[in-house]
């Protein structure tokens, strides 16, 4: 899917509609304050989602071949 506006509101607004159990973002680390650790967008799904929101970090440029998910 390619979205166009701005990154944060798009993310939010298709995880909403797609009923996303969790929306995963990477850092950036590109600012000052919580946003120098998790760059605006990032910063700005956190703050905006009711989805919760799990943040990576130093994730790679390529797409994950394989994902661990620990559940308690």
């Amino acid at each position: 899917h390619v979205l166009h506006g701005k990154p944060a509101v798009e993310v939010v607004e298709f995880a909403a509609e797609l009923n996303a159990d969790l929306i995963v973002v990477g850092e950036q680390g590109t600012r000052r304050g919580v946003g120098a650790l998790l760059g605006s967008t990032a910063e700005r799904v956190l703050l905006t989602s009711m989805i919760p929101v799990m943040v990576g970090r130093n994730v790679p440029d390529s797409p994950p071949r394989r994902l661990f998910v620990a559940i308690d």
